[in-house]
């Protein structure tokens, strides 16, 4: 007996005319989600990384959202600026996220292949990873309360962010100041003493001596992107300020003085690493890193005085160019310079593992995923930084004068920006 097809001719067992068209039409919404995630995701890539406010426009339905809301921003210059703010914002959490899947990931994979060692409290090693990964995850739970608003509650939004970044720069950080480097060694010189083999002495003293060096240079690079996220946010919403309001001077100003601090704590990081690899690359890798902030500093004083959008968009460009080129030099030689350094036997960076003079594998310190997760991390908590700084730069600035009309408008725009980062709270924001 042969099976009966349907009753729109389709064989038996194979979906109907009407399931077809919802199969088609399920695929269709899911290829246009797609679409216009990637779109809004090019979107805000472009205004990222541009960071100009003369080139970076809202589009019509943010412009409308944001002339809703309470309290209204109807000026362009300040939809302007929002939309950029919000594109900063939605491209940090897709960073921070990947960078915390990661981290995440390689966290449960260590407690996974922990493996107890004589003399030594291995597990000593996990807490500042740990630390570091909780203060990560509540910056991206942060930045995701800020997004849930978009750009109709800047002011609250404000209020999560600074709690999500002070959260995330102070945590790792505090957690330093903890012994770890004593609380390693669970065995005294005593007990090492009373080994009756000169060599296993030599083996446990020389393990006992190198551990803590190892446990600081993991914590070094868990510290890193919480230090070096400062300076450069500030220097990127100073001269994004400028481009918006360019007869203000307060944006130059800050990005100014993050120069020569920039300056001072890079060559601090750069002496320790100098303590701990050695090498003679260093000093001239470092002329690049310290002169890109000491020279864009220095720059960026010429941008305090009053000029028009144009002039000021041009020397804003060019003062990032430079940067830009010198760290790009800077930041390549280092990876050079530790490609050719090895510590305790094992190179400190590495694409792939690398064999030594009997065949085995050696994994470096560094891997090529390990900078990867480090360099999306730390861009993704500068993005929010930037935020920040930018909100608190914009609250700081006077209404200043308007007696021309280039002076009013920028009066204008700081008036909107104000308002809408200061509003006055609800009773929900007041538990916010």
């Amino acid at each position: 007996m042969s099976d009966q097809g349907g009753a729109d001719g389709t064989p038996a067992g194979a979906p109907s005319g009407a399931a077809k068209e919802k199969m088609r039409a399920a695929a269709a919404g899911v290829g246009g989600v797609l679409k216009s995630l990637a779109s809004t995701f090019g979107l805000d890539v472009k205004r990222a990384s541009v960071a100009d406010l003369t080139r970076v426009h809202a589009t019509d339905s943010e412009r409308a959202a944001q002339a809703a809301q309470t309290p209204p921003v109807t000026d362009a210059g300040a939809q302007d600026h929002f939309a950029w703010r919000l594109s900063t914002l939605r491209l940090s959490i897709w960073l921070l996220g990947a960078s915390f899947v990661v981290a995440l990931i390689s966290f449960i994979t260590t407690l996974a292949s922990y493996e107890s060692a004589p003399g030594l409290r291995l597990w000593v090693m996990i807490f500042p990873e740990l630390a570091k990964l909780l203060a990560a995850g509540y910056l991206v739970f942060e930045v995701v309360r800020a997004l849930a608003g978009g750009i109709h509650r800047p002011g609250r939004a404000n209020r999560q962010l600074r709690r999500g970044w002070a959260i995330g720069l102070v945590v790792p950080l505090a957690v330093l100041l903890l012994p770890w480097s004593s609380m390693i060694v669970s065995i005294t010189p005593e007990e090492i003493a009373r080994m009756g083999n000169p060599v296993e002495q030599l083996q446990m003293l020389l393990t006992v001596e190198i551990t803590p060096l190892i446990l600081l240079v993991m914590i070094l690079l868990q510290a890193l992107p919480a230090l070096l996220s400062v300076f450069p946010g500030l220097f990127r919403a100073g001269l994004t300020m400028k481009t918006l309001v360019p007869t203000r001077g307060l944006g130059p100003v800050a990005a100014a003085a993050a120069g020569p601090f920039n300056a001072l704590y890079l060559i601090v990081l750069l002496v320790i690493a100098q303590g701990i690899i050695g090498s003679w690359g260093l000093p001239f890798v470092a002329l690049f890193l310290l002169g890109a902030p000491i020279l864009t500093g220095w720059h960026c004083a010429a941008l305090t005085k009053p000029m028009d959008a144009q002039r000021a968009s041009a020397g804003v460009r060019r003062v990032r160019t430079a940067s830009r080129i010198l760290l790009a030099i800077g930041a390549i030689g280092f990876l050079v310079m530790l490609a050719n350094t090895k510590l305790l036997g094992r190179p400190v960076f590495a694409v792939a593992d690398s064999k030594d003079a009997q065949g085995n594998a050696v994994e470096p310190l560094v891997g090529l995923l390990d900078l990867l997760q480090l360099g999306v991390h730390l861009a993704g908590v500068m993005m929010v930084f930037t935020v920040v700084a930018s909100d608190t730069l914009f609250r700081l600035s006077p209404l200043g004068d308007d007696d021309t009309p280039e002076l009013a408008a920028d009066a204008a725009t700081l008036r909107q920006v104000k308002a809408a980062l200061s509003p006055a709270p609800d009773v929900s924001d007041t538990f916010a």
